[in-house]
């Protein structure tokens, strides 16, 4: 069981960038914002954020040609990210070449330290969250749900508890982000309702 504390006006997502200085992501805002993945994706690494290309959709199928896919839209470009998040980058110039030849290419980010992700699936997760008893924060409308983006202090344990709908996703992984497209033909999509990354603190019980 896990406790979450809102931690208005502390540090937000702090994390080291290519170039060793200290950054913070505290808002969704400039071209992250941008219907263009290639756009997105650079403003991600700007930031000291790593990113990934992953297979596009379309007419309903997933980009890698596998009929039978199981991660349709959702998982890495095996020729570009062979090892998944862990060959994720922010070099600039590989960016720009693999979007260029990838037009329809979904993105990805692995969350930096001190991010963390709540991947919110279906009605059953929506409960799960509410739970919760999270403050606002920034989100992303995806195709069955919501991917509720915060600020992390403390420690997050090797086995987060299980909830029914809800996935946890920090920097061991990555996420699917806006402009993305769904199995469903949904963009991924930021709400208007709120930019602030909101900061909280996890512990164990």
């Amino acid at each position: 069981h896990l406790a979450f504390r809102a931690s208005f006006g502390a540090p937000l997502s702090y994390f080291h960038s290519g170039d060793g200085t200290m950054t913070i992501i505290d808002r969704i805002d400039g071209d992250l914002l941008s219907p263009s993945a290639l756009k997105v994706a650079l403003d991600f690494a700007k930031r000291g954020v790593c990113v990934l290309a992953l297979h596009g959709v379309t007419n309903g199928r997933c980009d890698c040609g596998n009929r039978q896919c199981r991660s349709p839209g959702k998982h890495p470009i095996g020729k570009e990210f062979p090892s998944g998040h862990k060959s994720a980058t922010t070099n600039r110039a590989k960016i720009r070449r693999v979007f260029s030849e990838y037009p329809n290419a979904n993105l990805g980010i692995v969350p930096p330290p001190g991010h963390l992700v709540v991947d919110v699936d279906g009605e059953v997760g929506r409960e799960s969250f509410e739970k919760l008893g999270l403050p606002e924060t920034a989100y992303q409308i995806t195709g069955r749900g919501r991917h509720y983006h915060f600020g992390l202090e403390g420690s997050w344990p090797d086995r987060p508890a299980k909830l029914a709908g809800i996935d946890f996703k920090t920097e061991n992984g990555y996420v699917v982000v806006a402009p993305s497209t769904h199995l469903t033909a949904k963009k991924y999509r930021w709400s208007r309702r709120l930019r602030r990354i909101t900061t909280v603190l996890a512990k164990d019980l």
